[in-house]
């Protein structure tokens, strides 16, 4: 076990997941980064630690085995945040805002519900109601009216 990879983290799952939640999303992960869809540089390597982590993972054996080593090494460090490569919410967001730039193999997205998701709406509203003033005024023109 002399990797310094974590493979729960490789595979975005928890330490508890059950192992179909655990094939879900080696698979998942797999039509993201396999080197035929995925033309970025880092996808060959990406792959090979999503099939090493997967691997070790849906071996029930090996999982004991690495999970026993984990702790283990967890005790001989110090403590650090279980999620290395998830998002960190940052303090002066608003509620809904994430940080994607510190994903590795994703693009920067913030994602907004509060004024942005406010404004779309109306923005549908208000372009519902210019096309039905427009199929209105079509209608008066022809003399449907």
């Amino acid at each position: 076990m002399a990797s310094d990879q974590d493979h729960y983290a490789v595979l975005q799952v928890s330490p508890d997941a059950e192992p179909e939640v655990i094939t879900a999303a080696y698979r998942s992960l797999a039509r993201l980064y396999h080197p035929d869809r995925n033309r970025s540089p880092d996808a060959v390597h990406r792959m090979a630690q999503i099939n090493i982590a997967y691997d070790v993972l849906s071996d029930p054996a090996r999982r004991a085995a690495y999970d026993q080593s984990r702790q283990a090494s967890r005790l001989q460090q110090p403590p650090r945040a279980q999620w290395g490569n998830r998002p960190q919410r940052r303090p002066e967001h608003a509620q809904g805002d994430y940080d994607w730039a510190n994903v590795p193999g994703r693009t920067t997205v913030t994602v907004t519900r509060g004024v942005n998701s406010w404004v779309s709406c109306c923005g549908c509203i208000v372009l519902i109601g210019i096309i039905v003033l427009v199929i209105s005024m079509c209608g008066a023109a022809i003399g449907l009216t």
